[in-house]
Formats: C-alpha cells, sequence, structure tokens
C-alpha cells in the first residue's frame, strides 16, 4: 500500500472520502465479496496480497491506499462476472469516476479471472 487514503494530492489538485463514503465503500466491496465462490487466499494470491492486507482493503481500514481499494474493487468485478454473478452499481466507486481516479492514482492492473469460476469447463 501506498498511502493514506483521507487525501490524496496531485497536479489535479486533491480527491477524498469522508468516513460515511468509506463506510459504504467497505460495504459494498464484502457485499460483493460475500457473493464470489473463491477462497480469500485464493483471491489475494491472486491479487499478490496477504489475506490480512486483502481484508484491510475489503473493510477499507485506515491507510489502505485507494491504488488498492480501485484494484481490488474491479478485480472482484472480473471475478464475480466470470462466476455469472450480477454486479451491483458502485455509489462511490462508479465506472464514471474511473478517469479521475488514474490521473490522481495511477493505472492499476487488474489481473485475470480466468479459471476461477465456480463451475470450471
Amino acid at each position: 500500500m501506498n498511502g493514506p487514503y483521507s487525501l490524496v494530492k496531485s497536479m489535479m489538485g486533491a480527491m477524498s472520502i469522508n468516513n460515511r463514503q468509506r463506510q459504504q465503500v467497505g460495504i459494498e466491496l464484502r457485499a460483493l465479496r460475500t457473493q464470489i465462490s473463491t477462497t480469500d487466499k485464493t483471491l489475494a494470491e491472486r491479487l499478490g496480497y496477504s489475506v490480512p492486507t486483502l481484508n484491510a482493503i475489503l473493510t477499507m481500514e485506515n491507510g489502505v491506499d485507494p491504488y488498492d481499494v480501485w484494484r481490488v474493487r474491479d478485480f472482484l468485478v472480473a471475478v464475480a462476472t466470470e462466476q455469472g454473478i450480477d454486479v451491483p452499481d458502485f455509489s462511490i466507486l462508479k465506472d464514471s469516476g474511473r478517469s479521475s481516479a488514474e490521473v490522481w492514482f495511477g493505472q492499476w492492473d487488474v489481473p485475470s479471472a480466468a479459471g476461477l469460476s465456480p463451475h470450471p469447463s
């Protein structure tokens, strides 16, 4: 993790979310996570994280890097799609905010969700 979540400064200004928004992001990430039939260990390994790091991101603990939050969000979406799970709309980490997030935090890679289907072919 590269830095604090509450405020990130860039040449474009600053981006911050309040505690309520941070809680909402955690709720939405965990809600999607609970629908995915893959272990935390497998998800964390695919992301290159430890299970405690993955859990810190999912619960939006203080100090998690927004880069990692967006990366986990996108990976969970990819896994859910692979498993045929309907992905709900996110209220804070919206697709429409991606380009701004990439300016603030840099572009992130999303590991492949291939092979994480609950019923491999």
